[in-house]
């Protein structure tokens, strides 16, 4: 089952800041400086302070942007993020623009007993993405 983390590591990788589709954004630049204000956006265990909603990224991980106003117009820098390339995303089914969309999901439904079913069916489903006919 596809799970990525909402934490620093890969706030890191996020390519969100850097999207043209809410770089001109009132609600995104209002985020950016809550978020500026708390100082660190983690405690010491490195559980988030700020509530996923007041964070202006990881739409992948957290669900899509409450900033209504956004530019779709723009192109999405979703496909050049590290987290797209590394939980390959677009093998999955998704398309970009969590912002609008919401999060990170998988191709389709799987339906195993256990985890460990799931991801060999989900690699099975994965092979023959990638295998040409």
């Amino acid at each position: 089952m596809l799970k990525i983390e909402l934490n620093l590591e890969n706030l890191k990788k996020c390519q969100c800041p850097d999207c043209h589709v809410q770089a001109d954004n009132s609600c995104i630049k209002q985020q950016t400086i809550l978020l500026e204000e708390k100082g660190h956006s983690t405690d010491l265990n490195g559980e988030f302070v700020l509530e996923a909603d007041e964070i202006p990224l990881l739409y992948c991980v957290k669900g899509k942007s409450i900033c209504e106003d956004l530019n779709f117009h723009e192109e999405c820098q979703c496909v050049k993020c590290l987290i797209w390339k590394e939980y390959d995303l677009e093998a999955r089914g998704n398309e970009g623009y969590f912002c609008r969309y919401g999060k990170a999901t998988e191709c389709c439904e799987i339906k195993e007993d256990n985890e460990e079913d799931q991801e060999s069916k989900l690699r099975e489903i994965r092979r023959a993405y990638y295998t040409p006919i």
